[in-house]
C-alpha cells in the first residue's frame, strides 16, 4: 500500500513524504522524502510496521493527516478483532512511534469506514460508520495535540452518534473512504457509492439532513479531501529563488 503526506521539520522546513510497500519485507516501505529547504529528494528503507512488541502495524488508509509537522495515520494489528492505533512520523528525526490507541474499538478492517481528521486546528477527531448497522460514530480527543504529549495522555471523547435508519454507506470498498469535517454540531461527509457516483451528506440532531449528489461535476470514483487554508507559505525552492535574482 502506498501512503503519503506532507510535514515540516523543527526548523520549519516543508517536506513531502511518500511510500510504497515491498513485497519482500510486508512492514518496511520505501520512502521518499522532499526537502523544500535544500530542493533535495532523499530515499529512505524505514520499517513501519515492526515498532511495537514486534508485532505488525498494516497501514488502514494511504493519506497521513498533518498536524504540527508531524504526519499520522490509523494503523491495526491482526484481521480478526483487528486492534487501532494511530501511528506518528516524526518529520525531524524521520522515526516512525506509535502515537496512541483510538477508542472505536474492534471494527471490520476491510468494510467499515474509520477516518483520521484535525478537529478545531489542534486537536484529532475520529470518523467510524459501523458497515453492519450503519451507525456514526465521531470521537475528538479531550486536549490539544502538541509535540511534547504522551500518548497516555490522549484522552477521547464522543462528540456525536447518528443512528437513525436507512443511512447511507460511507465506504465502498476500503480503498474509498469518505473525507468529512465538522461545522459546529454538524457532520459533512464526501464520498462515494457503490457505483462510484460522489455525494455530499450533512447529519445533525441523530439524522441525515441532506444529500447531494455531484457526479455532473467530477467523474465516477473521484479523490477527495478536505482542505483547510493556511496561513503559512510553503517555502519555494532554491532554484525558483535564483531564477527571480537572475531575471
Amino acid at each position: 500500500m502506498k501512503a503519503y503526506g506532507i510535514g515540516y521539520n523543527n526548523k520549519g522546513s516543508y517536506k513531502i513524504v511518500a511510500a510504497c510497500g515491498r513485497k519482500e519485507h510486508p512492514t518496511k516501505r520505501l520512502w521518499t522524502i522532499h526537502d523544500f529547504a535544500s530542493n533535495v529528494w532523499k530515499d529512505l528503507e524505514l520499517d513501519s510496521g515492526n515498532i511495537k512488541e514486534g508485532k505488525t502495524h498494516t497501514l488502514h488508509t494511504t493519506s497521513g493527516v498533518s498536524l504540527n509537522g508531524n504526519l499520522y495515520w490509523i494503523t491495526f494489528i491482526g484481521k480478526i478483532d483487528p486492534v487501532y492505533s494511530v501511528i506518528e512520523f516524526h518529520s525531524s528525526s524521520e522515526t516512525f512511534f506509535i502515537f496512541c490507541d483510538l477508542p472505536c474499538g474492534t471494527t471490520n478492517c476491510y468494510k467499515d469506514a474509520l477516518v483520521l481528521k484535525i478537529f478545531e486546528g489542534d486537536r484529532f477527531s475520529l470518523l467510524k460508520q459501523c458497515h453492519t448497522t450503519k451507525k456514526i460514530e465521531v470521537w475528538v480527543s479531550k486536549n490539544k495535540i502538541d509535540n511534547n504529549l504522551d500518548s497516555e495522555d490522549v484522552e477521547w471523547i464522543k462528540f456525536m452518534e447518528v443512528s437513525s435508519p436507512n443511512l447511507p454507506d460511507l465506504v465502498y470498498p476500503r480503498y474509498s473512504q469518505p473525507s468529512y469535517f465538522i461545522e459546529n454540531k454538524r457532520l459533512v461527509v464526501c464520498t462515494c457509492d457503490h457505483t462510484g457516483r460522489a455525494w455530499i451528506y450533512v447529519f445533525g440532531e441523530n439524522k441525515l439532513i441532506s444529500k447531494t449528489q455531484i457526479d455532473y461535476v467530477v467523474d465516477p470514483w473521484p479523490s477527495h479531501s478536505t482542505f483547510i487554508p493556511s496561513l503559512v507559505p510553503v517555502p519555494r525552492g532554491q532554484r525558483e529563488e535564483l531564477a527571480e535574482l537572475q531575471a
